[in-house]
């Protein structure tokens, strides 16, 4: 991945067991890394375009399996989505392009809510949408809806991306896990701001998800950010 190290640094300093990253820009034989504790264990990788993409890296301590069912149903452009399954938890991470048709999106993704209602494990649905839950548009009314039919809540109602003039939440986190008892820190790591907050989980399960790699800024900038030598930047909720 040419950033092996960095990231490697990352995973273990903030002792990440699941990350979900989108917008990879990543060919398939660029995924072969070599992490000390962590692998790849889904991926979605564009073949007829550049950029877009999804993947998931597990800690290798945690028992799980790539869903290729889920996986298989990405189509290019449209919705690109990697996806594990483990022993209390199965994680899926979307991709959604700005320019994706709403229909064809929502179709394959009531298909993929419709494989894991069968199961009685935890679901978290991570990604970018490119739709924003902060306005009352058709597509965020519709995806609301559908999510919400499969018993699937939004973490983030506060803006995710926010620019000198625009505010936007089009990255988000979906679970059908009560948030309550334990709390453990779930980190949301997007192009533009990320935060540190702190949500509650039933099982005493450690699991950061990030979201979105920042991918125009420097990788010596990023690990500054995550070790808080630059807290300005770092806003705690």
């Amino acid at each position: 991945m040419g950033k092996e190290l960095e990231i490697d640094l990352f995973l273990d300093y903030n002792k990440v067991n699941v990350l979900c990253v989108t917008e990879h820009w990543l060919k398939k034989y660029e995924l072969n890394c070599n992490f000390k504790n962590h692998q790849v264990v889904s991926s979605f990788c564009r073949e007829n375009a550049i950029r877009g993409g999804s993947l998931i890296i597990v800690n290798k301590d945690y028992k799980c399996k790539e869903r290729r069912d889920i996986v298989s149903l990405s189509v290019e452009r449209i919705i690109e989505m990697a996806c594990v399954e483990l022993e209390r938890f199965i994680v899926v991470s979307v991709y959604r392009p700005p320019n994706s048709l709403y229909d064809f999106f929502e179709n394959i993704m009531e298909r993929v809510l419709l494989k894991l209602s069968v199961s009685n494990k935890h679901v978290f649905i991570c990604g970018d949408f490119n739709i924003n839950l902060l306005e009352n548009t058709n597509a965020t009314i519709r995806l609301r809806t559908l999510l919400k039919s499969y018993n699937l809540s939004n973490l983030f109602s506060e803006p995710t991306r926010i620019t000198s003039t625009s505010a936007t939440c089009i990255d988000n986190i979906f679970t059908n896990m009560l948030i309550v008892q334990e709390s453990y820190r779930l980190f949301l790591l997007i192009l533009d701001v990320w935060r540190s907050l702190e949500v509650k989980f039933w099982q005493k399960f450690r699991m950061f998800v990030i979201v979105k790699i920042l991918m125009f800024i420097t990788w010596i900038y990023l690990m500054l950010l995550i070790l808080n030598l630059v807290p300005s930047l770092l806003l705690k909720l």
